[in-house]
């Protein structure tokens, strides 16, 4: 099934509708999506080649909202003196809200699925917010290019997508939303 692309470009309506601004409800909404189904929503680049400095700040909006900061993982596993295992990477990002610099995610010497990793910590917080790094096109999703060490592809199912995009006023949702079944 192909993916539901839902433009939230709908400011006007909304605040008739509700009389409040569409951000940060939009935000909000999202979260409660996010913890009703524990799931994982993915902020993602307009290109890999290019990564969005929008990416950097919607994470920090959604962070914002649940009075937390995004976790750079590359950082937090750096305190590690060795390569840490599955459930060491687990515990580490345990409890944390939005996630960015996941890149030491895809590292093979790690032996994870970041997406699999991802579902579970969402499980276990109810709903995770990470900047992905990979290109995401339709359902599919990719990270490095094919024979590169840390090649890394899968279908993305069951998560939000966010679209960062350039706002004019600060009420309005600083992402378009793409829902994967």
């Amino acid at each position: 099934m192909d993916a539901v692309r839902v433009g939230i470009n709908v400011e006007v309506q909304a605040f008739a509708e509700h009389h409040l601004p569409l951000w940060p409800r939009t935000g909000h909404e999202v979260w409660a999506e996010l913890r009703s189904r524990r799931g994982v929503a993915l902020i993602t680049p307009p290109s890999v080649e290019q990564p969005d400095a929008d990416a950097a700040a919607v994470a920090s909006l959604f962070a914002s909202l649940v009075h937390d900061d995004p976790v750079p993982v590359g950082l937090t596993l750096a305190a590690f003196d060795h390569a840490p295992a599955d459930s060491e990477v687990f515990t580490a990002l345990l409890g944390h809200a939005v996630l960015t610099d996941l890149d030491v995610l895809f590292d093979v010497d790690l032996h994870l699925d970041p997406l699999r990793l991802l579902r579970r910590l969402a499980a276990s917080r109810a709903g995770v917010v990470a900047v992905w790094p990979g290109s995401v096109q339709g359902a599919n999703t990719r990270y490095a290019s094919p024979g590169h060490r840390d090649y890394f592809e899968a279908r993305l199912s069951e998560c939000l997508l966010l679209h960062p995009r350039s706002t004019v006023f600060d009420d309005q949702a600083p992402f378009d939303l793409e829902r994967l079944p």
